[in-house]
Order: structure tokens, then C-alpha cells, then sequence
């Protein structure tokens, strides 16, 4: 999310930069996601481990802002280059793919080892960790210009166009064996994906518009979010067919009740299908659910889709 400057955020502006560049630790060149043993997912390796999630490119654009603007401290854009390149040289893999987790040394930034806690396994790929990677990437490009970061960004894009079921809404994780009503889904992926591939597609049309692109992408990234956005709506909207789904079991629903009162324990979010954790390990997992994130990038894609003048 972008606020505009005013003397009334500034302050707040500068404080969070400032308490996530806290968060930095230079000899991993990362900054810290988890604290080891906070809860189950962050165990570490050793006394000394760092653990990044991939979740994280997505705060960097606050501190490349803070540093061009809020606070100029260069600094801050320092630490967010260095985060970006171990995310990249650690979390994506050679084909696109990415990892969730990574355990880093803090004395010498080696990696103990990468992993997952919300997807599959290990080596899977779990569908929103990789959206976070497309987004992150080609919002830190957006800020940066560097092409490294807007290669990464159509690297992690290609691999999860690549790899969408035939109805185009993502399995929660991206390696996920189909079982036909079985296997999860995860709508927050899709809305995430949608609004990170257009920025994409923004950045690589000025680039064009400046006679600067050096080669032809794969696809036509606008058009790939369009279609996760149709399969969420076609696949995952809620609206009144879920106070239905009640009255299906049993309840006493007038649909018209508005959601979140004793009378409805109606479905609050305006994405169904979403998948919070449903690796094995999860106690309980979560899925099948709504979740805020996914309704907000699903609302900022549109947004970005109708800002575009793009009609498909």
C-alpha cells in the first residue's frame, strides 16, 4: 500500500521504516521475519539462525520510499537492496520456483537451509509465498530500476503461470497432487498474483515506451492476472450463495441479514477458497476459508485493471 506524504503521516512513516531497518542483521544482510521458537513454524537450526520468509519482499518498498523520501536515509535502501538479492539467491530457485523459508547464519549469512511452513514440502511451492515473490520483486523494481529485480519478478510469474490448473484458480501449493474436490485451494495466491503481475506488466510497458526492454516476455502478464481474476470471481466469489450454503445446512437465513451479526453468521469476506496453512504439520490447518489479504489484492487488481484503460 502507497500513502501520500503529509506532515500528518510523515512521522508514522518514519518510525516503521525505522523499526523494520531495526530488524536488519548485517551479517546475514537480511532482515529477521521470525524470532526463533516464537511459535511452531520458526524453529531454527542453530543459535545464530536468521529465518526470512518470502513474504517479506513485499516490506521492502517501505524501506526504498522511507529512503527516497520519508526519512532519505540512504541506509535504508542498503538494507532493502541486500534483502532482495539473499531473497533472490536464496528463495527462487534456478527454474522459478521458490522456497517459503530460509535459515541463514547471522555471523556469516551461509544458509543452513531452506524449507517450507505453510505449503507442501521442502522442494513444493507454496502458491502464496510465491505471489509475494512476483509482487515483491516488480514493486522493488518499480522503486529501484534495476533489471536483476524485474527478471525475478517474470521468472517467479512464468513458473506460477506455468503451473496453474486447468480452471486457473491455484492449489494452496503449487506442487500439490489434484485430488478432484479434495485439494485446497488458495484464492489469496490468485488476487496477489493478479495485482503483482500487473505491476509487472506496467513496468515492462515503460520500458517499452522508452525503447528500453531487451527482450520479449513470455506472456502478457495483464492478461494472465485478468484470467486469475475471472477464476476467482467465477470460482471463489462469495456473495449471498454463501448465507445459502447455510440455509443448505439448516439455518434460518434471510438473505438479506448483513453479515457479522448473531442473526447471520454470514461469510464475511468477499473471496471464498482461501488457504491461511495447510501444511501437514499445521495443528489445526486452515483452509477453505476467507482471508483479508486475498479481498484486498483482488480489490487492488481491479483497481489496477480499470486504471489501465484495458478492456479484455
Amino acid at each position: 500500500m502507497q500513502i501520500q506524504q503529509s506532515d500528518e503521516y510523515l512521522p508514522v512513516l518514519q518510525n516503521m521504516s525505522m523499526n523494520l531497518a531495526a530488524r536488519f542483521e548485517p551479517g546475514a544482510g537480511v532482515l529477521r521475519s521470525w524470532d526463533c521458537g516464537s511459535f511452531s513454524s520458526a524453529s531454527c537450526v542453530s543459535n545464530d539462525s536468521v529465518l526470512v520468509i518470502i513474504d517479506n519482499m513485499m516490506n521492502l518498498a517501505l524501506l526504498a520510499r522511507s529512503a527516497y523520501s520519508y526519512t532519505e536515509n540512504s541506509s535504508l535502501l542498503d538494507i532493502a537492496r541486500s534483502h532482495a538479492d539473499k531473497t533472490m539467491a536464496s528463495h527462487v530457485r534456478s527454474d522459478g520456483s521458490s522456497f517459503h523459508v530460509c535459515d541463514y547464519s547471522a555471523t556469516t549469512g551461509d544458509v543452513y537451509l531452506c524449507r517450507t511452513a505453510q505449503g507442501l514440502a521442502n522442494d513444493s511451492t507454496w502458491a502464496r509465498g510465491q505471489a509475494w515473490g512476483i509482487y515483491g520483486f516488480a514493486e522493488f523494481f518499480s522503486l529501484t530500476g534495476e533489471p536483476k529485480y524485474l527478471e525475478t519478478s517474470k521468472l517467479m510469474a512464468n513458473w506460477f503461470i506455468n503451473h496453474l490448473p486447468e480452471d486457473g484458480l491455484p492449489f494452496w501449493d503449487l506442487k500439490a497432487p489434484y485430488e478432484p474436490g479434495v485439494t485446497p485451494r488458495d484464492s489469496s495466491a490468485a488476487t496477489i498474483a493478479a495485482s503483482g503481475m500487473m505491476l509487472l506488466q506496467e513496468q515492462l510497458e515503460k520500458l517499452d515506451h522508452r525503447h528500453e526492454r531487451q527482450r520479449r516476455s513470455q506472456f502478457d502478464y495483464r492478461k494472465a492476472a485478468v484470467g486469475l481474476l475471472e477464476a476467482s470471481v467465477d470460482l471463489a466469489l462469495a456473495g449471498k450463495i454463501a448465507f445459502a450454503d447455510l440455509a443448505i445446512r439448516g439455518a434460518e437465513i434471510d438473505l438479506d441479514t448483513p453479515a457479522n451479526t448473531s442473526a447471520s453468521n454470514g461469510f464475511e469476506s468477499i473471496l471464498m477458497h482461501g488457504t491461511s496453512n495447510n501444511n501437514p504439520q499445521a495443528d489445526p490447518p486452515h483452509y477453505d476459508t476467507g482471508l483479508v489479504y486475498g479481498d484486498y489484492y483482488f480489490v487492488e487488481a481491479g483497481n489496477r485493471l480499470l486504471l489501465s484503460g484495458h478492456t479484455f
